[in-house]
């Protein structure tokens, strides 16, 4: 768990699941054009296009919510600890 999590806003929030969900695109990227695997790869594919598309969703939850997703320490950590 992340130190004084329970006291992020919703703006905060917002970016943390950008955050996460661009990590998992990533991921899925990498695992795309290094698995040989067809099932694997085929697995990538449907993360990617299902984090893609929670990323979609997300702009329109914080547009319609006036939500401006705002950098925060556990985002950018999240960031940092990205190793793909």
């Amino acid at each position: 768990g992340y130190a004084h999590a329970e006291n992020l806003s919703d703006q905060e929030i917002g970016e943390i699941l950008k955050t996460v969900n661009n990590a998992e695109i990533d991921a899925a990227k990498t695992a795309k054009s290094r698995a040989t695997n067809s099932e694997i790869k085929q697995f990538a594919k449907d993360m990617e296009s299902a984090h893609e598309n929670n990323n979609k969703e997300a702009k329109k939850v914080f547009k319609k919510a006036d939500i401006n997703p705002k950098s925060n320490d556990i985002a950018k950590n999240l960031k940092k600890n990205e190793n793909f």
